[in-house]
């Protein structure tokens, strides 16, 4: 994952000239800037909660230093490579196995995590697509001409599962595997943390856009969950290409397309790359440290 995180980077950047990406960022107030990097610090806080959160759901206990220290390098690398389970559970198995969790616990909180992140796209998904008229561009080729009835399966979808969290407080059990039940409070945090996640990361684009030209941040907001389902169902990693063009058919015009595209380019860099940038130094550093732990305890045993 180290080495997927770093090559990610790598072939990012490449495809921009340095020049470019540095008139881009000079092009937007330093102000605006600092405002998105302030909102990313917060929306990382926010997402240290989902590990805090399954961990409390599995009944187990950990310092919230080093929940923390998982979800910060977990979610920026399956941030920006996408394939969450894989990405950001190969991260979560490293860390928590070598804490004394058994495989079993690992995947529940991998499991949570990944629900999480479904159950906020949906519920916010849901309700922005039935309150806000975000119009459908004719180039996204959809089954449909309306989101309204995406928002309401969404919100179907939604209340099922806080339905069974209800009624259901036993042990699911699937063969050999158990799940633990569910309490409806801890759905509904769980459902909030999500949300607020996303709203965050939404406000971090609305805040390096001119807001003149902008829509309400609701409308904003519900494009902006449409571009992410976009880019989660297209399977492209970190929906690389596909969040963008949705954006640029969404908003432009009246948002000039070359404005939207430098601004989204700093939008990435500034919500995916940067963290992603620390938390590979992170996790680099860490393993640097636990391999000279072990080797100064072989020491000690001769």
């Amino acid at each position: 994952m180290f080495i997927v995180s770093v090559w990610t980077i790598q072939q990012e950047l490449s495809q921009h000239d340095p020049q470019e990406i540095w008139q881009k960022l000079r092009s937007i107030p330093t102000l605006k800037v600092m405002m998105a990097i302030a909102l990313v610090v917060v929306n990382y806080i926010v997402l240290t909660g989902h590990d805090a959160l399954a961990i409390r759901y599995i009944q187990q206990s950990l310092p919230y230093r080093k929940t923390a220290l998982v979800s910060v390098i977990g979610f920026a690398v399956s941030n920006a490579i996408g394939l969450t389970v894989l990405s950001g559970g190969a991260i979560r198995y490293r860390f928590y196995t070598a804490w004394g969790m058994s495989n079993r616990q690992v995947a529940q909180i991998i499991a949570f995590c990944s629900v999480s992140f479904w159950l906020g796209l949906l519920t916010m998904g849901g309700v922005l697509f039935l309150t806000e008229a975000i119009q459908i561009p004719e180039a996204i080729a959809i089954p449909f001409t309306s989101l309204r009835s995406v928002g309401l399966v969404a919100l179907l979808a939604v209340g099922v599962y806080l339905l069974f969290c209800c009624r259901f407080q036993r042990s699911l059990k699937l063969g050999s595997i158990t799940i633990p039940p569910l309490s409806w409070r801890m759905a509904i945090a769980q459902i909030a943390l999500t949300c607020c996640d996303w709203a965050v990361a939404a406000l971090t684009l609305y805040v390096l856009l001119k807001a003149s030209q902008l829509p309400t941040f609701p409308t904003f907001y519900g494009i902006f969950i449409f571009a992410k389902l976009a880019g989660v169902i297209s399977s492209v990693p970190g929906g690389l290409g596909v969040f963008e063009t949705v954006m640029l058919l969404t908003l432009s015009p009246p948002i000039p397309s070359v404005t939207l595209l430098g601004t989204l380019l700093v939008f990435r860099i500034i919500h995916f790359f940067l963290p992603l940038a620390v938390a590979i130094a992170t996790l680099g550093l860490y393993e640097l440290r636990q391999t000279r732990r072990r080797q100064n305890l072989r020491r000690q045993d001769r």
